[in-house]
């Protein structure tokens, strides 16, 4: 097991969170249970963590298969969302024009544009949820 491509760490506050990009999971991580991560990013080894920081990783789509082409998951759910029936409003947030430009959904071809989206702006948003 890895940890997805599409995981961001953020510290607002003194608090870090992880971020899963493609699904938009959201977990607070405390100061054990990052120190215990770091060991399994820096190893690989899945032993680092505990049963239940395991199971919340894989139930939030933070730890996949070590060859999972995770491009493909991306393209799934790409592709999902454009056929699905919610009353619920989807809202996407660019954090930052930062990329490769290689999306399945990317409209920005060849407009490559390093900027960022101000993380004081995504901080104050976390803290409204």
């Amino acid at each position: 097991m890895k940890l997805t491509m599409y995981s961001e760490l953020f510290n607002i506050d003194g608090k870090i969170y992880l971020f899963n990009i493609l699904n938009g999971a959201l977990i607070y991580i405390n100061d054990g249970a990052m120190e215990r991560l770091k060991k399994f990013m820096q190893t690989n080894n899945i032993e680092w963590l505990s049963k239940e920081e395991q199971t919340l990783l894989m139930r939030n789509g933070f730890l996949v298969g070590n060859f999972m082409d995770e491009s493909q998951i991306a393209k799934l759910y790409y592709e999902n969302s454009k056929v699905a029936t919610s009353k619920t409003l989807k809202i996407d947030y660019a954090l930052t024009s930062k990329c490769n430009l290689n999306c399945p959904y990317c409209f920005e071809k060849g407009r490559l544009n390093k900027s960022y989206f101000p993380l004081t702006f995504f901080a104050m948003w976390i803290k409204d949820c």
